[in-house]
């Protein structure tokens, strides 16, 4: 069943823009605008697994609805949207219990892929955001599962170059473990990835037009890798570290 996630914003269109690109992740949203008590008779109704919060600032009446939720939601996670991002303000929602703070203004496929990066890799092995936001960029769908194998498979190899020379026990296998599956279903799931990519001609946009056909999962992670490091955006993965 997809994740449920609550959102609310005083203003309807923003709040509805935030939800359909929410829904276009695999998530299934409840929109609300109306007076801030109106989120805990939601969250009595059906179980959530977040709710995300636009906020003008050093609301109090925000600290006490984030200490509300989490005194009766344990598992819950709160996304905090801050127009007035100060360090100090920040700061409080994060020793409140949000798990995370958006400063605005932020495109709102970026909030999105904030709370998606947060809510919905696969299993416990959380993501580099460096990794995803770049695949994303360059047009990898992430609701699918191989989205995030993918990602972990091109952390590895940057770290490691030849892990690629064993590829199934070194990638997958190692892949597998850090989500709890299988090194068949991770090949499985990168390898159906890059038939989609190929479809959508992101490996064209991705290789600047060197590979646009069918690819394997060897190519599609060397190229990805390869993209990385010609974009300046990670270079010897201990460098980030």
């Amino acid at each position: 069943m997809a994740k449920r996630i609550l959102v609310w914003n005083s203003s309807y269109s923003i709040g509805k823009a935030v939800s359909e690109e929410l829904n276009s992740l695999g998530f299934e949203v409840v929109c609300r605008s109306s007076g801030l008590q109106t989120i805990p008779v939601e969250l009595s109704r059906r179980e959530f697994s977040a709710v995300l919060l636009f906020t003008s600032g050093n609301d109090a009446s925000v600290f006490e609805l984030m200490h509300d939720i989490l005194h009766n939601y344990h598992e819950i996670k709160i996304f905090i949207a801050v127009y007035a991002g100060n360090a100090g303000t920040l700061r409080r929602f994060l020793q409140a219990g949000a798990s995370k703070c958006i400063v605005l203004p932020v495109p709102v496929k970026k909030i999105c892929r904030i709370v998606f990066d947060q809510l919905e890799y696969v299993g416990g092995g959380k993501i580099r955001p460096e990794i995803s936001s770049f695949l994303a960029d360059a047009g990898f769908p992430q609701y699918f599962r191989g989205f995030y194998y993918l990602c972990a498979a091109v952390e590895l190899c940057l770290a490691e170059p030849d892990r690629l020379s064993d590829i199934v026990n070194r990638v997958y296998g190692q892949v597998g473990e850090r989500f709890g599956v299988s090194a068949e279903i991770v090949e499985r799931s990168i390898r159906h990835i890059a038939k989609r990519a190929c479809e959508k001609r992101t490996i064209n946009r991705l290789t600047e037009g060197q590979m646009s056909d069918k690819i394997t999962n060897y190519e599609l992670i060397c190229a990805a890798c390869d993209s990385l490091v010609s974009h300046n955006y990670l270079y010897g993965y201990s460098d980030i570290e």
